[in-house]
């Protein structure tokens, strides 16, 4: 994990995901939080040397 945040862009969110989300009480605050973090959660390997390029080449970043 990253030793250091991020700052996010634009963040959106569906409103089928806003529905997802608050029907089983989750924030998706505290997922932007943890992804900002760099918690990348459980993606797999390839992506997460991606993400550690992307966090130094501001290409895409990945969690899930």
């Amino acid at each position: 994990m990253p030793s250091s945040s991020f700052e996010l862009g634009e963040c959106y969110i569906t409103p089928g995901a806003s529905h997802i989300f608050g029907g089983l009480g989750i924030s998706p605050q505290i997922l932007l939080a943890q992804h900002r973090s760099g918690d990348w959660r459980v993606i797999d390997n390839e992506d997460r040397r991606a993400n550690e390029r992307a966090l130094r080449d501001g290409s895409r970043l990945l969690s899930a």
